[in-house]
């Protein structure tokens, strides 16, 4: 059986939505910060192909699954 690695990036960079203030009172302070920290052209494409890059050179990992890119709710 071959094994796996699985990496979870923290694509808020330590700071996510606090979750004592959710639900937001005004839903467009959470659609800001999704805008911003969530964009996929700004920020998210970056920092999962930094990931992929990471394993491809140190670790001679060739094949990759992502699984879970939507943000969701609690």
């Amino acid at each position: 059986m071959a094994g796996y690695r699985v990496a979870i990036p923290d694509f808020f960079r330590g700071e996510p939505y606090k979750v004592e203030d959710f639900p937001p009172k005004e839903r467009s302070e959470l659609i800001k910060m999704l805008t911003k920290k969530g964009s996929w052209k700004r920020t998210v494409k970056a920092d999962l192909m930094a990931v992929v890059n990471h394993y491809r050179e140190k670790e001679n990992i060739s094949c990759f699954g992502i699984y879970g890119m939507g943000w969701g709710a609690r």
